[in-house]
């Protein structure tokens, strides 16, 4: 079964991003660094074959990428995210729902990156 999800959110079948059954899920109970194994469900950092899921966590704690290569199959977030060093590579559609601040490294990938939150950018760039 495939769900979609709209720009307004409202459910509806919209072009931005077709949710897929996650194969690694954050676990932590904040946010804290994506390159530690023990906040996926996998007890692994994500590769390119995962469909990533973030949910909501408490306020003032993103994920945050610092470095490295984070390559991907897609990411749904519904918390924030900051993108801070490194490389954030998608292959599929991907959204962030929350706050997305991308302050230094290199998003890239075959995948459209959809915020439908926030939107910081403060450095780096899109490849």
């Amino acid at each position: 079964m495939r769900n979609h999800l709209s720009p307004l959110g409202d459910g509806s079948a919209g072009p931005l991003a077709t949710l897929r059954q996650p194969t690694v899920t954050w676990v932590g109970r904040t946010g804290g660094r994506w390159s530690t194994p023990i906040n996926w469900s996998t007890r692994r950092v994500p590769g390119p074959d995962d469909h990533v899921y973030i949910g909501p966590l408490p306020a003032g704690t993103p994920v945050t990428i610092t470095g490295g290569e984070v390559r991907i199959a897609s990411l749904v977030s519904d918390h924030d995210l900051v993108l801070g060093a490194g490389v954030l590579d998608v292959a599929t559609t991907s959204t962030v729902s929350a706050t997305f601040a991308m302050n230094g490294g290199t998003l890239a990938g075959a995948g459209d990156f959809v915020v439908t939150g926030t939107l910081a950018w403060r450095g780096g760039r899109m490849a």
